[in-house]
């Protein structure tokens, strides 16, 4: 949905967020996931708004994406956290490709089809989060 040098249209950007808070009511009363606003997020192109270039996506800038993030949160702040997990892990493979290409390739073809969500687990229950310091006591071994 790039515009006018811009990676995404202003008032798309505010349809999708509209659709967000619409959706958000019901999915917080019944508690289930909020795959209406998911699939307008995908629908309007931001769910793999960081894809690289090289991958034929629109390459969304950091502050692009906290642009996008702030306007999805507005509508509904489940589904903006959500996106941000999977915008998040576009960008990383944008920045310093960590997939395999081939899988990384399959995954954005079904991204085409319909919501793809991704996410990264790096937690081990006596050590935390890489990110706070914890470093893994797990070894894999190739069997």
């Amino acid at each position: 949905m790039i515009v006018d040098d811009t990676l995404f249209d202003p008032s798309q950007l505010k349809a999708t967020t509209r659709a967000l808070a619409h959706a958000a009511p019901e999915a917080d009363r019944t508690g289930d996931f909020p795959w209406v606003g998911i699939r307008a997020v995908h629908q309007s192109g931001l769910l793999e708004s960081t894809v690289a270039a090289r991958y034929g996506g629109a390459g969304a800038t950091l502050y692009e994406v906290a642009t996008i993030l702030a306007a999805l949160g507005r509508g509904d702040p489940s589904v903006a956290l959500i996106s941000a997990m999977t915008i998040f892990n576009h960008l990383g493979q944008a920045t310093k490709s960590h997939w395999p290409e081939d899988l990384y390739k399959r995954l954005l073809a079904q991204a085409k089809e319909h919501p793809l969500l991704i996410n990264a687990a790096r937690v081990e229950p006596e050590l935390g989060s890489p990110a706070r310091g914890g470093l893994p006591a797990t070894l894999a071994r190739r069997t």
